[in-house]
């Protein structure tokens, strides 16, 4: 067997395995009660290395574990980097990526976490916390460390981040819904006062916050913060702040809030970018200060199917949603799904919001991949040229029959250049394909095998198109290409992910 199941393929496989395992050292437990997930929260304080906890779907007592406390004003429990990882079936082997599934249970008592490296949390639901603060996450004194809080439901409780001192850090806050919280929704600091030292003499921190739902929290829904006034010595703190593709709506407070530490200007956040997103008011006067723009916003209401439904809300969107394929797909750090587990995409653009409808109006710009011929109706090759005769944005899709899987294009001459200014190229479509479910390994299955061993310096797939348009490519094999398997020259927002590539 040559093609994607075949020796060679697995090697490569095998090969990337050994040259990332000597880079990421990790320890991987399986957890399915709060008992074991307690001991490997231990093995996260003591570790040196990163702590992934795989969490088998069910419910989860905290209140006697490190991540709950009876006091405000307890002294946090430190960790080092850990990921906590919801949905797995009962032997991690597989994985549900919706946070209904895997439940975090408070009691009632409050929940922090003080870490000493990177942090991962997704696909959790977080509930019946303290309802006077937030889930609080630190990230104290710690240069280039990262914050990924991705898919979660955050039920009657905010999420408060706060990277302390700390040079170099990323925030990614992406596809979560934080519902009817009693205190603020989503509240992200970074800032340092006096305690900046001379191994922290600067704070630069990218805060991303792309494709969540914030609603009805009991102040304000999100909150953006930086900077206190430089202390002596130290240096004005940097800050990116992006906000794409989100709905934050009906809190009693401001829906967003932005502030600074310092209004005598000395601390420059650098750039505030807010685009595609559905808010109804904002605060950040300061903004104009810093070059900052907004582009692309609504301030009419979503339209959720059922917000007042007990307990937690329908947040979904309606069909006449204004949310509904107008937001932007660039943001890189967007998830490949949905809050439900479902596409992230459908459409010709992402909805706003944690959640994606089946709403499409791709139907006629969509062109159907039907067999595995090199050429002729139905062939990948007629559907590049038919896309590049016309004018917009097209999709191409695959829908060859059921008979089994790897479906093989075996291609005798490279494929046309594509010239047209938006392509999506999906092999994700084909029946019986797969994306992947695994934070850690690679269980996809892609059925659409691209061979170009016939060509001795073949390119696969090559973009030449707009310079400011963008291309898609996603769950397609490619096998047998010399000189390239893709080769994008054009576009500025391009996404290729869920792809395998053999010599």
């Amino acid at each position: 067997m040559r093609y994607i199941f075949g020796i060679k393929c697995i090697l490569v496989l095998l090969l990337v395995a050994l040259g990332t395992s000597s880079a990421h050292a990790y320890t991987v437990s399986c957890v399915s009660n709060a008992v074991q997930l307690n001991a490997a929260l231990q093995h996260a304080r003591n570790a040196s290395d990163t702590t992934v906890i795989e969490l088998v779907q069910g419910t989860y007592d905290l209140s006697g574990t490190f991540l709950t406390t009876a006091s405000a004003n307890d002294v946090l429990v430190q960790f080092n980097a850990i990921k906590l990882l919801g949905g797995y079936d009962s032997t991690c082997t597989n994985r549900s990526l919706n946070p209904e599934n895997t439940v975090f249970d408070g009691g009632g008592l409050f929940g922090k976490m003080y870490m000493q490296g990177s942090l991962t949390i997704e696909g959790i639901r977080f509930q019946h916390f303290n309802v006077s603060t937030e889930f609080l996450v630190i990230m104290g004194n710690i240069d280039n460390t990262s914050t990924t809080i991705r898919n979660n439901h955050f039920a009657g409780i905010g999420l408060r981040v706060f990277y302390l001192c700390s040079d170099g850090g990323s925030i990614l806050v992406d596809g979560n819904l934080v519902s009817r919280s009693p205190t603020n929704g989503l509240w992200l600091t970074s800032a340092c006062r006096s305690l900046i030292s001379s191994t922290h003499t600067t704070e630069h921190v990218d805060m991303h916050v792309t494709g969540n739902t914030v609603v009805d929290s009991s102040e304000r829904g999100v909150i953006m913060q930086w900077g206190e006034p430089t202390p002596p010595g130290g240096t004005p703190s940097v800050l990116a702040l992006y906000l794409n593709n989100n709905i934050v709506w009906g809190n009693r407070g401001y829906d967003v809030y932005l502030q600074t530490g310092d209004l005598d200007h000395d601390n420059d956040p650098g750039s505030a970018i807010f685009s595609d997103n559905v808010y109804g008011s904002i605060f950040g006067s300061e903004l104009p200060y810093y070059g900052s723009s907004s582009t692309n916003s609504m301030h009419i209401d979503p339209q959720f199917v059922n917000p007042a439904a007990m307990p937690d809300g329908d947040f979904h969107l309606q069909s006449s949603s204004p949310a509904i394929n107008s937001g932007d797909a660039s943001p890189i750090d967007m998830t490949g799904t949905d809050l439900d587990g479902n596409p992230r995409v459908i459409g010709p653009a992402p909805d706003r919001g944690a959640y994606e409808s089946n709403v499409s109006d791709t139907t006629s710009t969509t062109l159907i991949v039907t067999n595995t011929h090199d050429s002729g109706e139905g062939s990948l090759r007629q559907a590049i040229i038919n896309a590049n005769a016309s004018d917009g944005t097209r999709y191409i899709e695959f829908n060859i029959d059921s008979s089994g899987c790897p479906f093989v294009i075996n291609l005798a001459n490279d494929l046309p250049n594509i010239t047209l200014p938006r392509l999506s190229i999906n092999g994700f479509t084909q029946p019986g394909s797969k994306k992947n479910t695994l934070s850690n390994g690679d269980n996809a299955i892609r059925c659409i095998v691209l061979n170009g061993e016939s060509r001795p310096g073949s390119t696969g797939l090559l973009f030449h198109g707009a310079s400011n348009g963008f291309y898609w490519v996603q769950g397609l094999a490619f096998e047998g290409f010399r000189s390239a398997a893709l080769n994008l020259s054009a576009g500025q927002n391009n996404l290729v992910w869920g792809n395998h590539i053999c010599p």
